[in-house]
């Protein structure tokens, strides 16, 4: 099962509001994949945010944390469609936690939303990815206001 999420930050403080969000805005849906898509601008903490909330929940995920699945270079298809596909087809039925660290636009952060109920992604960006959950029927939960990342 792969646990691979960064290390933990260190000197995360003053953040439990936003943690709380997060938590609550995750547990919203157990019948669709959620994705919380935290925004704002260069170096306001969005990703540590994310990886506080990613390892203090990483044990609900019983499949693991994702950044790879094991499958070997030579069967990973070129074609992002089937890319999308495979990725998707190997989440099938289990619970994964998926943290997708400075998505620039939606079309870079749709093909790795998965399809799978009990799934969440977290997603990080400057973006705010308004249109990124058309094609996925994900929640989208956006905290974008700097001063409370700063917190």
């Amino acid at each position: 099962m792969p646990r691979q999420l960064p290390a933990n930050v260190r000197g995360f403080v003053n953040r439990s509001e936003d943690l709380r969000l997060l938590t609550l805005t995750s547990a919203e849906a157990t019948d669709r994949v959620v994705v919380c898509v935290v925004v704002g601008t260069a170096g306001v903490g969005k990703t540590s945010l994310a990886l506080r909330w990613a390892h203090q929940f990483a044990g609900d995920f019983s499949d693991g944390q994702l950044r790879a699945l094991g499958v070997p270079g030579n069967l990973v298809p070129a074609d992002l469609d089937a890319r999308s596909a495979l990725f998707r087809s190997l989440l099938a039925g289990r619970r994964f936690l998926i943290l997708l660290d400075n998505a620039a636009s939606p079309t870079r952060a749709r093909p790795l939303l998965p399809g799978t109920a009990g799934c969440r992604v977290l997603v990080t960006s400057r973006d705010k990815l308004a249109d990124a959950s058309d094609e996925a029927a994900a929640l989208f939960s956006t905290f974008e206001d700097p001063d409370a990342l700063n917190r």
